[in-house]
């Protein structure tokens, strides 16, 4: 359990910390000739009931320094302990550190009165009583108040046990994610090399790990370790540490406020979204107005893009939705808490939480990003995304997302497994790009494709197709436009069995679409044929796909189909000048895939004899001689494969797949 001590300056935090550990935590230069050690301000003890649980205490001796070691060591801070002097009461300090701790999201408090044995018992009940009334006012319920003399011991006892039993209470159930640690110091130290320290905000860190330095993406190993002033193989989410770095380092590189990252972690933004609480303060907050944001251990120059309102005037201790604009790139996750100051950083302008590290610049909110920031806002990742992608039909950019929430891929597929929706979403893939999206949208995006082009048709008859640009220009409307190339793909016959779907079932629709020579049409529809010919062209084109490996011969192909004459003859030659249909003789024509499918028998003999010949073709396949001489005289006119002499090699593998797709 980690406590954060806060309160005005000189009202006895460190003494205090001293008589609850044993520890002096103002010793910067005895901290330096130790070694690799954590942090000024920092002090530990072991539990007598339980040794290997250990009690930690933030001490923050400056007021300037208080803001930025509260925010790299929030997310480990389970206890805030308000330290106030009986003969001072609260103080301009107090208020404002405790502002802080409310606006980081800390809202578990004790009160302890020091110096007790300067004043006598009427003074420290009316300090008492001042100090209820302001927590009141201030919305805080204090579990305990205590009363102690840092010179006399008074009431240590008291404060120790109840610590104690606090902690052996608590019962801290944390998601952890992947590694991140802001560093507040870093420093090279003789025969040991470079050293940062910080608190382990997520995920776990073991001896021998490799670690990305941010923002400039540095690799490192991680060569020594130590956790809470001890040397250990691996530590967790929530406790100081001071990592011993090996690698390519340049002194210059490793600063205060510079992240260590898992290597699968995210990457640093100049831009992110965040809901907060814009305070009273003595400059109106405007849109675009220049401030100072403070997260992890670090404070840069900012922009405040207001995306609610152009003021925050009537914001006044009210949530806003805002997007931070930062001068340097900084790093952040989901949740992260933040502070702003004024440009001068003479007062606290309000804190927030992040919501998307990763966002683009919002100029005007859509629909879909309001519910994408009103799911980022919950705090359970299956809740989320269920709401995103069950209820609002929403796309999620998949690696944006789960960077977002400092998951790895195997994570995020372990909660939706357990979160009961594995079933229900897909992914799928565009070019460099992967997106998560519900099953049931997917199959709604299939249908509008399809039937945009099936009316495309039906107002088009005599046109072969539309194109891509004509066909994204009618559907930018109706579906997510990201996926319109995967959508195509799905729809068309030759994406059988190649779709990215990790999270579920095979891909849902095949064969209603077919691309030729860059126009979109239905696989059924050939332009300016009568419905008579639409019907028995479907009746031939189930007898070629029936026959398989096994092309009949025109005459054969007539009896089949019952098509006779100049109308088979009129079938063949549509099916020709639109792609739909090769001649491999005079006596046969085949499907694209079929020939597709024979080619890769072809790669398959070619394996197994680097040259054949006709016969050991015709025995691979089982089929007439003849048919396969035609066969293979076809794939040589293509330039597939060559003669030498009786047998074929194959010249170009490359071209079945250019040709036939």
């Amino acid at each position: 359990m980690i406590v954060a001590t806060a309160g005005h300056v000189d009202h006895g935090k460190t003494s205090l910390i001293r008589y609850l550990t044993g520890v002096e935590t103002d010793r910067l230069v005895e901290e330096k000739k130790r070694g690799l050690s954590i942090e000024l301000g920092y002090a530990y003890r072991a539990l007598p009931a339980a040794p290997d649980q250990i009690l930690g205490f933030i001490d923050v001796p400056g007021h300037e320094r208080f803001i930025n070691t509260m925010i790299s060591g929030v997310s480990g801070i389970d206890l805030g302990m308000l330290v106030i002097a009986a003969d001072d009461g609260v103080m301009p300090q107090t208020k404002e550190h405790l502002q802080v701790m409310q606006l980081l999201g800390l809202n578990t408090f004790i009160v302890v009165i020091t110096k007790i044995d300067r004043v006598d018992s009427d003074r420290v009940n009316i300090v008492r009583q001042e100090i209820l009334a302001f927590l009141e006012a201030c919305s805080v319920t204090a579990l305990e108040t205590f009363a102690v003399s840092n010179e006399t011991g008074e009431g240590i006892d008291s404060l120790q046990a109840w610590l104690d039993s606090h902690f052996l209470q608590l019962n801290k159930q944390q998601e952890t994610g992947i590694f991140r640690l802001s560093i507040d110091r870093a420093f090279s130290l003789k025969g040991i090399g470079s050293v940062v320290t910080g608190t382990i905000l997520d995920g776990n860190i073991t001896l021998g790990e490799s670690v990305r330095l941010l923002p400039g993406d540095q690799p490192f190993r991680v060569r020594q370790l130590h956790a809470q002033d001890q040397e250990v193989e691996s530590a967790g989410k929530g406790l100081r540490c001071a990592l011993n770095l090996s690698g390519e380092i340049n002194k210059a590189v490793l600063r205060k406020g510079d992240w260590l990252t898992g290597v699968d972690g995210g990457d640093p933004t100049k831009c992110f979204t965040a809901s907060a609480d814009l305070m009273s303060s003595p400059v109106t907050i405007k849109h675009m107005m220049r401030a100072k944001l403070y997260i992890g251990a670090r404070h840069v120059e900012a922009k405040l893009s207001l995306l609610q309102n152009n003021s925050a005037e009537k914001n006044n201790q009210q949530e806003s939705l805002l997007q931070v604009l930062t001068q340097d790139a900084v790093f952040c996750c989901k949740g992260d808490h933040f502070l702003l100051r004024d440009y001068s950083e003479k007062f606290l302008l309000g804190g927030g939480k992040v919501l998307d590290p990763s966002g683009s610049r919002i100029r005007k909110m859509t629909q879909a990003q309001k519910q994408f920031l009103s799911a980022m806002a919950m705090d359970e990742f299956a809740a989320a995304t269920s709401k995103l992608l069950l209820e609002s039909n929403n796309v999620i950019d998949y690696e944006r997302y789960r960077h977002a929430w400092n998951f790895s891929a195997q994570q995020v597929t372990d909660k939706l497994e357990v979160a009961g929706i594995a079933d229900k979403v897909i992914q799928r893939k565009v070019g460099d790009q992967t997106y998560v999206l519900s099953r049931t949208y997917w199959q709604f995006m299939l249908n509008e494709v399809v039937n945009t082009v099936s009316q495309w048709h039906k107002n088009n008859p005599d046109k072969p197709g539309l194109g891509v640009a004509v066909l994204k220009e009618k559907l930018i409307e109706k579906i997510d436009i990201r996926l319109l190339h995967a959508l195509l793909y799905e729809l068309q016959t030759h994406g059988l069995g190649n779709s990215s779907d990790s999270f579920s079932n095979p891909p849902l629709m095949k064969g209603k679409l077919v691309q030729i020579n860059g126009l979109v049409k239905c696989n059924d529809f050939n332009a300016g044929m009568s419905e008579k010919a639409q019907k028995q062209w479907q009746e031939v084109e189930a007898i070629l796909l029936r026959q398989g490996l096994e092309i009949p011969l025109l005459s054969e192909l007539e009896k089949m189909s019952g098509v006779r004459g100049r109308e088979l003859n009129y079938l063949v030659s549509t099916g020709l000048k639109a792609g739909r249909l090769y001649r491999i003789s005079p006596k046969r024509v085949a499907l694209p895939i079929t020939l597709k499918l024979l080619a890769d028998e072809v790669m398959v003999m070619a394996q197994i004899h680097p040259s054949f010949s006709v016969i050991e073709f015709k025995n691979h396949l089982g089929l007439g001689r003849n048919y396969v001489i035609e066969l293979l005289d076809f794939m040589d006119t293509l330039g597939f494969t060559s003669r030498v002499g009786n047998e074929r090699i194959i010249e170009d593998d490359n071209i079945p797949q250019q040709i036939f797709g």
